[in-house]
């Protein structure tokens, strides 16, 4: 498609395969599933009552649901994720990943790490994974749970905090309740 591209329902499924524009993609749903895969364009996804499926996809991803889960699989570009109520998860995102929830778990895995992860969840737990050669410095901490990590980085009461490598990147995680930061080798 050779200009931005736009799809909005009050009540229904949007399903997008393998279409890339040369502008932005929209697609938005006030009670409904959105599945997007296979796309070379910036994606701009929202709807809110539903869940979002998004993968594939070449460039950046903006998703935002209040009542329903996220589930993005290998974003090359920028990820920014948010729910109010649902639960988010990411899986080989390979830049910068911003992720907030208020009520709901969040866990992100990936093979790379090439951006800033920013992670807040207020009311549910926090599981990140990424590969143990990865330049990162870490400030993640917890009000309510018991942090864990299998890095070598350093705990203390509800915070774990170091660097890993060059610390080229910064690993940013907030939660009132568990927080998990493991290694994904």
């Amino acid at each position: 498609v050779k200009a931005d591209l736009q799809a909005e329902l009050n009540n229904g499924n949007i399903v997008l395969s393998n279409v890339t524009s040369t502008g932005m993609i929209r697609l938005s749903s006030q009670n409904g599933r959105i599945t997007a895969k296979g796309s070379g364009s910036d994606l701009s996804i929202q709807t809110d009552n539903g869940m979002v499926d998004v993968s594939d996809v070449k460039k950046s991803v903006e998703a935002a649901v209040i009542n329903g889960n996220i589930r993005a699989e290998r974003i090359a570009g920028a990820l920014d994720m948010e729910t109010t109520s649902g639960n988010l998860s990411a899986e080989d995102a390979y830049s910068s990943i911003e992720a907030v929830s208020v009520a709901g778990n969040i866990h992100i895995a990936s093979g790379k790490v090439g951006g800033n992860w920013n992670v807040s969840n207020t009311a549910g737990n926090v599981y990140l994974a990424w590969p143990g050669q990865a330049d990162v410095q870490v400030d993640a901490s917890t009000s309510f749970g018991r942090p864990e990590t299998d890095f070598p980085l350093t705990v203390k009461g509800g915070r774990i905090s170091g660097t890993l490598g060059a610390g080229t990147f910064r690993i940013k995680a907030s939660s009132l309740a568990g927080l998990s930061l493991m290694n994904n080798n």
